[in-house]
């Protein structure tokens, strides 16, 4: 059992890092098909490549679902994020970071579920009851919100279009100019999206190495691994909390949420400095909580930041390509820390 386990946790990681990686060709087709019809279709692949996975019999096959898996959860994702800056303007940042919330609330479920339904079903059963969730979330997303939500920014560039079609002698070249900002990606040449992407592909290099050296670091000062592993529940409610209150800062106090990005930046960069300074339970408890709160602002306010930095036709596509070069430091920085 201990030789399989390396394995069943590098296709996990695999199905992680393509759930942002594919972030661009998810944006894509949602920019071409829609954010709905392409959230159904992530749940349902990702409901059936879960239940496909449960009758694998080799290595080779869990690999592939492992893959479709990823996609599936990448389409998702930027689905959820691109429908809420559509469907919200004047609460748009609270709405995120309630979003955002969610799988911070589902990881800390998840973990306990999973380690329960594999113990008393099997891990073959365990992988087709989590697929029945997914085809919940199926049934809820197919009711639960219209597919001809517009931003009201872009009514406005479709009001442009109409101008121009009814009179030719209106400024024609400004609505070719808003195609082939579509075409082009020029949003990229943004100063102000450059350095979103920037600083927050840099920051991702250590932001999420305490979920990686955690226990490691705490078992070597002398706290058992129970009790290093309770810290990730503080972890996991302080940034909770941190999402949405971010958000609610953002909309509340107008203010801009690249500020608020750094600095629950520098919070967190301070307290991962600032831990080895711990030496007891109450004292990681503390790194814990102020970690985790500054990580759920930091989370809200970088989905915001790469979608309010571009306008709101450009969103799709600024969202994943910033997501998938953000998600490179991610990758790499746990590697980094641990050497």
């Amino acid at each position: 059992m201990s030789s399989v386990l390396p394995v069943i946790a590098w296709i996990g990681s695999l199905a992680i890092a393509l759930a942002f990686g594919a972030s661009p060709l998810a944006a894509g087709l949602c920019a071409k098909l829609g954010c709905r019809p392409i959230s159904i279709l992530g749940l349902l692949v990702s409901s059936v490549s879960l239940v496909a996975k449960s009758f694998s019999s080799s290595f080779s096959l869990l690999v592939v679902f492992g893959i479709t898996y990823g996609l599936a959860t990448s389409c998702i994702h930027v689905s959820n994020m691109l429908t809420i800056s559509r469907s919200f303007e004047k609460r748009r940042a609270l709405a995120t970071g309630i979003v955002s919330a969610g799988p911070s609330l589902f990881v800390q479920g998840m973990g306990p579920l999973v380690g329960w339904l594999t113990s008393t079903f099997g891990w073959r059963s365990m992988y087709r009851i989590i697929a029945s969730f997914f085809g919940v979330a199926l049934v809820l997303t197919s009711v639960s919100f219209g597919s001809n939500i517009k931003d009201p920014s872009e009514e406005k560039y479709d009001e442009l279009k109409l101008a121009v079609e009814n009179d030719g002698s209106l400024a024609k070249g400004k609505w070719r100019s808003g195609i082939s900002c579509d075409q082009n990606f020029s949003f990229i040449k943004r100063p102000a999206y450059i350095c979103t992407v920037v600083s927050i592909t840099l920051s991702g290099v250590g932001i999420y190495a305490p979920f990686f050296h955690l226990v490691k670091h705490c078992e070597e000062v002398g706290l058992s691994s129970s009790e290093a592993s309770t810290l990730f529940i503080h972890i996991g409610i302080s940034s909770l909390v941190g999402r949405i209150l971010s958000g609610h800062i953002v909309d509340a106090f107008h203010i801009s949420p690249l500020k608020i990005h750094q600095c629950a930046d520098f919070i967190c960069g301070g307290s991962m400095l600032l831990i080895w300074l711990a030496s007891d339970y109450l004292s990681f408890s503390v790194f814990a909580v102020v970690y985790g709160l500054s990580n759920g602002a930091y989370v809200t306010t970088m989905y915001l930041a790469l979608m309010n930095t571009v306008d709101a036709r450009d969103r799709p596509m600024a969202f994943g390509l910033g997501e998938m070069l953000c998600s490179a430091g991610i990758v790499i920085g746990p590697v980094l820390a641990g050497k």
